[in-house]
């Protein structure tokens, strides 16, 4: 319980932001070393940042951003879909609960949709570019 109320012990705004920041960076962390989904989206961000860098030419600053923010979008709803799954695991206490459950599926749809729409958003955006770098227009 202590390490919790950690925040308290300090007065100064700064140090409490550096606290804040310990702990979001703490949250990334366990999201990368249990999820498996979100290292894939971090490896599909890797080939993303590459692809982008290739067609750079053919991008415009408005590409980047539609790209930038499909991507943002997975990235958070997979962070909020792991938060519901460990607080639903702890408040189910290794038993089954129906509505844990179905909270815990409707957070990984909303996953899978933010998904589709980031592939989709990445074909409109990339498809055109890689077609004139390929030379097959």
């Amino acid at each position: 319980m202590q390490q919790n109320l950690a925040w308290k012990k300090h007065s100064k705004s700064n140090r409490i932001h550096h606290v804040s920041f310990k702990y979001a960076f703490k949250g990334l962390k366990t999201a990368f070393n249990t999820q498996p989904n979100f290292r894939f989206h971090t490896f599909a961000l890797f080939v993303l940042v590459i692809v982008s860098f290739l067609l750079r030419e053919y991008l415009t600053i408005f590409d980047y951003v539609l790209l930038l923010s499909a991507s943002s979008l997975v990235f958070v709803a997979e962070l909020f879909n792991t938060a519901i799954e460990f607080l639903g695991d702890a408040v189910a206490k290794g038993k089954y609960n129906e509505n844990v459950g179905k909270a815990k599926d409707i957070a990984s749809g909303a996953v899978l949709m933010a998904s589709i729409f980031a592939v989709i958003i990445g074909i409109i955006v990339l498809l055109p570019p890689l077609i004139s770098f390929l030379g097959l227009s």
